[in-house]
């Protein structure tokens, strides 16, 4: 399976890091991202990839282009592929450990998270047709940690999942891109119920979009993760104060 992070031309910094961090991961590709400073929405709207009552700022509305292009990829390669944002730490023994969980799938998954995000709830199914259930995370001691993450081995279990945030890490089948292709495109507005955080959500971002999808879809979650990012929206390129997205 291939190996993609994404990672703007201009974040050479960032990409020093990522390739220090995850240098036990090997053919690694870098996917050249989307930059907000070269969205043009008039033309994204001429083209039919956004609605012109998308909300996504242009930070936004990149970052959801850089996974569309990948699982476009995905779909016209029909091979399956695990992307990670610049930002993901990667478990010491990741290579191996994925094989694991996505064999034990079978053929029958379209999307499997590798983290998420660890200052919002994940919502699980425990057990098929009984039991649910909504885990929290001590996001503090995990913020103090985050950095020893790569040198952890980790025995995971692929988990149904319900909802998450956070696409740090993920793999995706051709038939789980084209579920995702044919529900977001075009970008617009739309409202979504979204348990973990107690209601109703709009479509201001691909996080939120995904979010809201994972329950119509094969999809499943690593516990514990084999990836994990610090969210730290102090340097992120989507979360500022200039571009905030809902």
């Amino acid at each position: 399976m291939k190996y993609i992070y994404i990672n703007r031309d201009k974040d050479v910094k960032r990409r020093e890091i990522f390739l220090e961090k995850n240098f036990h991961v090997e053919n690694i590709e870098r996917f050249s991202a989307v930059d907000k400073q070269n969205i043009n929405k008039n033309d994204l709207i001429g083209r039919g990839i956004l609605n012109e009552d998308c909300i996504y700022g242009n930070a936004a509305i990149a970052n959801a282009l850089s996974h569309i292009y990948l699982w476009s990829g995905v779909i016209e390669s029909g091979k399956s592929a695990c992307i990670f944002e610049d930002d993901a730490i990667i478990c010491k023994n990741f290579t191996s450990e994925c094989k694991k969980v996505i064999d034990s799938l079978g053929e029958d998954w379209d999307i499997v998270l590798f983290g998420n995000n660890f200052d919002a709830s994940l919502y699980l199914c425990i057990v098929p047709g009984v039991l649910d259930g909504v885990v929290s995370f001590n996001s503090k001691k995990f913020a103090e940690n985050a950095d020893n993450f790569s040198d952890i081995t980790i025995d995971a279990k692929a988990v149904k999942l319900l909802e998450a945030f956070g696409l740090c890490g993920y793999a995706i089948s051709p038939r789980g891109a084209g579920k995702l292709m044919n529900s977001i495109i075009p970008i617009r507005d739309m409202t979504f119920n979204i348990d973990i955080v107690g209601g109703l959500y709009k479509n201001g971002s691909l996080d939120n979009f995904l979010c809201a999808a994972y329950k119509q879809m094969n999809a499943y979650c690593c516990v514990p993760p084999l990836c994990v990012s610090k969210n730290d929206k102090s340097i992120s390129t989507m979360w500022n104060g200039e571009d905030f997205y809902h």
